[in-house]
């Protein structure tokens, strides 16, 4: 008995052991996959180009069709704000990341830069009309550029008035002596038609009344517009010639509303012409425009110049420095320090002097003095900010899928509409090819329109970021599926608009744009699949007075070859 309760013993301890065994066990597991699982780093993806595209699993960006990145989540431990960042050791020794602290200038001078272009003196222009009217027989002064003196003749006219009035003249002499009166009357009524005396007299001696009466030159200058052609009819009074006194010429600059509290009357500038770099040009403002232009928010500054020696062309571009004394010490930060982005401008603030954190801050400047720009606002005294290797850090930003230069978009708010880019853009795959060549083409318009938009605002950075998205567009075409003609352009745009992106420098963009242009023209042109207006624009004085065209959507000049130095500068050939 004793031994067969002892075995019953045996088997109760060992099914504890069993139980512990199979049951402790798996709970031990389980607790620790938990905790395992607690510090698991879970990695998102997003675009390099497009930050604010979110993904929870690797794939390509619905925007640009880039492939995208992993981006590791630990940052938001350290409760970082999506317009902060942090960096590595590493990452900041290879960026050679060089800060400031934000102060008082001292300096107690700023420089304001004007960019304007050569115009005749408007007070000396004058208009020659006809005194009567006739037929042109003769144009002496036929070309631009003619030099004219006050007094001479410039051209013969043809009246049938006056050959009228030249017979009663001649009929009024024969009782010249019995009449006097009258015939004094018909005499002096020749006067009206501005014949003088000597004029008069030769045709009483000839009695043959003159046939082609000459044209004579009201004032002395130059001819800088013809108005008037060999052997057609005007009226008394129609313009035939603009003539301008170029011993004087007039330098219109355009001045930003933020420069004008700098500027008076009789205020010194010094003067820079492409035409003579090493000239010493001053001059004087003598006159600045009480309102503003509504399209370019800008007033005209004039200064008059001295051109008796002629070396000043109307239509000559031309920039001037003015010295302005600071009233005030002004709140001021290095050069280097801000990012441009058209018309916003950032900087990198670092909220914690001793940690490696930095932070996008907007700001707006003010006047540029030498080495520094003048902070109305965004920063304050004591303020850490990045001098050197802003852009580094910015690009870092974008790779983290922080606020950055190129994207202010909260990420939060953008998961909704990608989600709906998704929906869209998975519909598109049963369209036919004659939908998606029409679609494609109308993105590649308006990656062009974003460009030209770029390079008039004169942001070369943004310019190359819409020619790459431009590029990206191209690449994606299937070229097998396109007629030979858009075919052979397509490749060359290709290969144009690599060039375009190859550079950053804005001379550079803005001569690659003109054949860029060229392309995009011929492609709308022969394209039936436009779906808005658009016009072939022109500016004559582009590429060094070569000329060039763009496309825009918009009836008003704007410049993509000039910005804001010529911002009006051309006219519409063409609507599409």
């Amino acid at each position: 008995m004793t031994k067969k309760v002892g075995i019953y013993i045996g088997f109760v301890i060992i099914g504890f052991v069993l139980s512990y065994l199979l049951f402790g066990l798996q709970k031990d597991q389980n607790t620790k996959a938990k905790n395992d699982t607690k510090n698991i780093t879970y990695n998102e993806w997003t675009c390099a180009m497009h930050p604010q595209i979110k993904e929870q699993e690797s794939g390509t960006c619905p925007l640009c069709a880039m492939d995208l990145v992993v981006v590791n989540t630990d940052n938001n431990e350290d409760g970082l704000s999506n317009n902060q960042l942090k960096m590595t050791k590493t990452a900041l020794a290879l960026a050679n990341i060089e800060t400031s602290e934000v102060s008082y200038n001292k300096e107690d001078k700023a420089i304001i830069q004007l960019s304007g272009i050569i115009s005749t003196n408007k007070k000396t222009d004058a208009i020659q009309t006809t005194v009567f009217d006739g037929r042109i027989e003769k144009l002496q002064a036929n070309y631009v550029g003619t030099k004219i003196r006050k007094g001479k003749q410039i051209g013969l006219i043809y009246s049938p008035e006056l050959y009228l009035a030249q017979n009663k003249l001649l009929s009024s002499v024969t009782y010249r002596k019995t009449h006097p009166l009258l015939f004094d009357e018909v005499r002096n009524s020749l006067g009206l038609w501005k014949m003088t005396d000597e004029q008069i007299e030769n045709i009483i001696v000839r009695e043959k009344p003159m046939t082609n009466f000459p044209i004579y030159a009201d004032v002395s200058g130059t001819v800088t517009e013809i108005m008037a052609s060999e052997g057609s009819f005007y009226r008394q009074g129609d313009p035939l010639l603009k003539i301008s006194d170029l011993r004087t010429v007039w330098a219109i600059f355009d001045a930003y509303e933020s420069q004008l509290s700098s500027l008076k009357i009789g205020q010194s500038l010094e003067l820079k012409s492409n035409a003579f770099p090493n000239g010493d040009l001053t001059g004087k403002i003598d006159f600045i425009d009480p309102i503003l232009s509504k399209s370019k928010r800008t007033a005209s500054v004039r200064v008059l110049l001295n051109n008796r020696n002629g070396k000043l062309k109307p239509g000559m571009l031309i920039e001037a420095s003015i010295i302005s004394k600071l009233s005030e010490e002004v709140l001021t930060i290095p050069k280097t320090a801000a990012l441009w982005t058209g018309k916003r401008s950032i900087v990198y603030r670092k909220p914690y002097p001793d940690k490696p954190y930095f932070e996008m801050t907007e700001v707006i400047l003010g006047q540029s003095l030498k080495d520094n720009y003048e902070v109305l606002s965004g920063l304050e005294i004591g303020d850490i900010i990045v001098t050197e290797g802003a852009f580094t850090i910015d690009a870092a930003a974008q790779l983290q899928g922080k606020k950055s230069m190129m994207s202010t978009v909260d990420n939060e708010n953008y998961l909704h509409n990608n989600h709906q880019n998704k929906e869209i853009s998975n519909k598109l795959v049963s369209i036919d090819w004659e939908m998606i060549q029409r679609d494609d083409l109308n993105t590649l318009i308006e990656g062009y329109f974003m460009m030209k938009d770029a390079l008039v605002a004169s942001d070369s950075k943004m310019a190359k970021h819409y020619g790459n998205e431009v590029l990206k567009t191209l690449k994606k075409l299937d070229l097998k599926k396109l007629s030979e003609t858009h075919k052979k352009n397509i490749e060359l745009l290709l290969n144009t608009t690599k060039s375009f992106v190859s550079t950053s420098d804005l001379k550079k963009q803005r001569l690659s744009f003109k054949p860029l242009s060229k392309l995009i023209i011929d492609i709308v042109s022969k394209s039936k699949n436009l779906n808005k207006i658009t016009y072939i624009q022109y500016c004559p004085m582009a590429d060094q007075n070569k000329g060039a065209k763009w496309l825009s959507l918009e009836k008003e000049i704007m410049n993509p070859y000039f910005g804001d130095k010529m911002l009006n500068c051309g006219s519409i050939l063409e609507e599409i």
